[in-house]
């Protein structure tokens, strides 16, 4: 009675075996499955990476700069400005390297913001911090832009008495 049993369940497994092979043998060969030349091969997006415009005929590009640091002379009626450049080395316990000062001239297509505001020339002040980008013309340095930096004012804590 044992053997009846165990008979049945031995050809479960060699008739599963047997499919597992067929369906193998058919996965290498390639038989049942669609031509690839029937389906075209898909195809790549166009790239969404643009490239820089190239400058009009005749044109060379003006090359720029930028400096950082803080505002040490302004002229408001020549409408220049003096930045000298923030640099790491000028932090306590460290050597500093020289660094001239960069005078730029301010004209009406320099834009000003300070903080997130559009202000005029007029406003800027010496040790304002800032980051100007400015283009190297044929008369000297020429301010494009200039970022003035909001320094947060300190806000006295309650228990400190007010100053006069």
């Amino acid at each position: 009675m044992r053997m009846s049993r165990f008979k049945p369940r031995l050809e479960h497994a060699v008739m599963g075996f047997a499919v597992l092979a067929l369906v193998l043998a058919l996965r290498v060969t390639g038989a049942g499955t669609t031509p690839a030349a029937a389906t075209p091969a898909p195809q790549a997006p166009p790239s969404k990476i643009e490239s820089k415009p190239s400058p009009a005929p005749g044109l060379t590009p003006i090359p720029t700069r930028t400096v950082v640091g803080e505002i040490i002379a302004v002229d408001h009626a020549g409408e220049t400005i003096v930045v000298k450049e923030a640099l790491q080395g000028d932090a306590p316990g460290r050597a500093s390297k020289a660094q001239e000062p960069v005078a730029l001239k301010l004209d009406a297509n320099t834009q000003i913001v300070r903080g997130k505001e559009p202000v005029s020339a007029k406003t800027l002040r010496q040790k304002d911090h800032v980051v100007v980008r400015y283009a190297l013309t044929e008369s000297g340095p020429r301010a494009l832009t200039i970022r003035v930096a909001l320094l947060a004012t300190p806000t006295p804590s309650p228990g400190a008495p007010a100053s006069p």
